[in-house]
């Protein structure tokens, strides 16, 4: 490249020192006797910084992927066992409600302030009233008022 007269270039060769691929840059500075500036960089030298990125960049992809899995994993876990649960009770409430409608006795419940929240379908036979209109009503007007005092204390 010299012989041909370039004042520049960049070209890649093993080096002569120690058989190293490298590239090798090299300028002519304009002075009275000819100077050339060669300067060579291995490949491996100029991509060291590279190569520790991208081995720390794969490192936290790894756990990042990491903590994925794991999250997806406990959350299925989790959701499994509420999905569990949640037809644990629907079976058990299933089981009440059945007992409760096939039961003689009238069944009813109430919330903490008196008011009827359910009450069985015996309810109508006994006492005449459709569920519909005691549900949501206060208990004192379905009960005798000589033992509202005595019911009051429960």
């Amino acid at each position: 490249m010299v012989k041909a007269g370039k004042i520049a270039g960049t070209y890649t060769a093993h080096s002569t020192l120690d058989s190293i691929e490298r590239t090798f840059s090299f300028r002519n500075l304009p002075f009275s006797q000819p100077l050339y500036i060669i300067a060579g960089l291995a490949t491996s030298d100029y991509l060291a910084a590279w190569h520790a990125e991208l081995i720390i960049m794969s490192a936290f992809m790894f756990l990042f992927f990491l903590v994925t899995i794991i999250s997806a994993w406990l959350f299925y876990r989790e959701w499994s066992r509420f999905r569990e649960s949640e037809c644990a009770v629907l079976k058990g409430e299933q089981r009440f409600r059945t007992f409760v409608e096939n039961v003689n006795d009238i069944v009813f419940s109430l919330s903490p302030d008196g008011i009827f929240t359910y009450v069985s379908p015996n309810w109508r036979d006994a006492f005449g009233y459709e569920l519909t209109e005691t549900i949501g009503k206060p208990f004192a007007p379905f009960v005798h008022p000589m033992i509202v005092p005595i019911v009051s204390l429960f």
